[in-house]
């Protein structure tokens, strides 16, 4: 098996686990946790238990600057994405929450025009155009009033798009286990401190709400990051970006069947229109023209 074909298995295997995260958040919110406590939690018990699993590793390899300001790097920018995409959460459904924020393929190639310079093709801003159409099917309500739940969840989307490059980068440089501690650690002690500054109080948790936390700490959180940031190793920034998208469809289906949300003909017409986009942009349409053009995210 390629190596590039096990990263791709790392990925869906993260993408389904990570689905159920949004379910989880939804559930943590309405227990009354906010979203400074909901990150805290996720985060601390993420990185207690990849600092239990690794720690030999840990003891005997020290790491290098390099590695610290790496991993702190992404970890700023997955805490940015969990921020916006929590609180807007708050304000949306699970579904929705998850699709928008899961529409970070289509700005891959913009963030990577910001760093190496490289101009986008026709594809990519054809699919930047749908997401916006899509969006505003989503977002908008029957009074037209602008939803700030969909806007923090778009802008989550743009935040993990450059965690996902920057993963692409640093998982080829140093060691993937490493490299998601310092991520994790980071998230964690940002959120603390923030949730700290901040006066954010938390309810006393039950069983119901410690069993959401080891859930989605433990799945959603340290396997989740661990695959992303080891599959990274062996396959391109759009493959990540266009898998990990499918979390949306799972949490969609999750969401149904658990939550019992329910969508409008026209949330399913913006969901559908977002899905077409991100093909558009991974594809760039080969099936139907069979041309081959240079993807951006793959240079990266």
């Amino acid at each position: 098996m390629k190596l590039s074909t096990k990263g791709d298995i790392m990925l869906v295997i993260a993408a389904l686990v990570g689905g159920m995260g949004f379910i989880g958040m939804k559930f943590l919110l309405d227990f009354g946790y906010g979203t400074l406590s909901i990150i805290t939690g996720r985060f601390w018990v993420s990185a207690i238990l990849l600092i239990i699993l690794f720690f030999k590793k840990l003891i005997n390899e020290r790491f290098t600057k390099n590695e610290l300001k790496a991993g702190i790097l992404m970890g700023v920018l997955l805490f940015g994405l969990f921020f916006m995409f929590t609180t807007g959460l708050k304000y949306t459904t699970p579904a929705v929450n998850a699709f928008l924020s899961n529409c970070h393929s289509v700005f891959v190639p913009f963030a990577a025009w910001l760093i190496i310079r490289r101009r986008p093709d026709k594809y990519a801003f054809i699919s930047a155009f749908m997401t916006v159409i899509g969006v505003w099917l989503l977002s908008m309500n029957d009074k037209m009033e602008f939803n700030i739940g969909a806007a923090l969840s778009l802008m989550a989307s743009v935040s993990f798009a450059f965690q996902v490059i920057a993963t692409d980068r640093f998982a080829r440089m140093f060691d993937p286990v490493k490299l998601t501690i310092i991520e994790n650690l980071t998230v964690a002690v940002l959120a603390l401190i923030w949730a700290v500054a901040a006066g954010s109080g938390a309810p006393l948790p039950d069983i119901n709400a410690v069993l959401v936390f080891l859930g989605i700490g433990i799945g959603c959180t340290a396997i989740y990051f661990l695959l992303q940031t080891t599959a990274q190793k062996y396959t391109s920034a759009t493959n990540t970006a266009v898998i990990l998208s499918f979390e949306a469809v799972i949490t969609a289906i999750a969401s149904a069947i658990i939550y019992n949300e329910i969508m409008s003909v026209k949330m399913y017409i913006g969901c559908v229109i977002l899905f077409l986009a991100i093909i558009v942009a991974e594809t760039k349409l080969e099936f139907l023209f069979n041309t081959k053009t240079i993807d951006v995210a793959d240079e990266i």
